[in-house]
């Protein structure tokens, strides 16, 4: 598991969207479908770019972060973030 702040980050590697019909999903796992990009989801309001940008450089080198946050209708902060490597190797 991954933490950052003494908190536990969720993330998963980002599957593109041509992948996400599962009969196209099966053809390019047939090819050997590598990814770069991981998606963190379930973030906090006060987590920033620059906080994974430098806890996951440590795996790799980094192309892009993009850390997107809303606010749910009851007030509850909703964040996910892309992180993409410059080596698939580095999402392993």
């Amino acid at each position: 598991p991954h933490t950052i702040d003494e908190r536990i980050i969720h993330l998963q590697r980002f599957i593109p969207p041509q992948c996400v019909n599962p009969r196209n999903f099966a053809d390019h796992l047939g090819i050997h479908l590598t990814v770069n990009e991981i998606f963190l989801h379930r973030l906090n309001a006060g987590e920033t770019r620059e906080m994974f940008v430098n806890y996951f450089q440590q795996f790799g080198p980094i192309l892009d972060c993009r850390v997107c946050h809303s606010t749910s209708n009851y007030g509850k902060s909703n964040g996910y973030a892309f992180v993409r490597f410059s080596d698939y190797d580095s999402v392993g």
